[in-house]
């Protein structure tokens, strides 16, 4: 009696706190008799994965005034398509290009972009946001990716 309860306080936890679910039937043995009971189990969601082949671009030492180009290459190593739906930059860097459409799994894209340093006063590193339209399946939120650059004034 008591596993039942247990089991049954299983099945109602797992029911409320999953999003994606499937039913298992699991059979137990109650007093030579098979009583089936249903219980919930969560399914993985597919998400993209963004990785980078440098996350970190190091421009060494500028002077004021100069623009330095920025490139950033990624491969989508998840299993499912990957959307970005918007760049994120500070006042002293311009996206030039992106990817618009969907990047399979298994395909790479180029974010492009320029970096204006008469925007500046003093060394820095600088961060890129980039929000993917895709949904992180544990946070219910959009996916956010983040790339960095880094300078030193002469």
């Amino acid at each position: 009696m008591n596993r039942n309860i247990l089991l049954f306080f299983l099945v109602s936890f797992c029911s409320f706190s999953c999003a994606k679910k499937v039913a298992l039937t699991i059979k137990e043995p109650v007093e030579e008799t098979t009583v089936a009971t249903t219980a919930i189990i969560p399914v993985k969601d597919l998400a993209p994965k963004m990785t980078f082949e440098k996350r970190l671009l190091d421009l060494g030492t500028i002077k004021k005034g100069d623009k330095i180009p920025l490139s950033y290459t990624f491969k989508n190593t998840g299993d499912a398509d990957l959307e970005i739906d918007l760049i994120s930059v500070c006042d002293c860097t311009e996206v030039l290009e992106r990817p618009y459409s969907a990047i399979k799994p298994g395909e790479s894209g180029t974010i492009t972009a320029i970096f204006d340093s008469n925007q500046k006063d003093e060394s820095e590193t600088i961060e890129i946001d980039i929000w993917l339209k895709n949904i992180d399946p544990v946070l219910d939120m959009p996916v956010l990716e983040r790339v960095k650059y880094v300078f030193e004034f002469e």
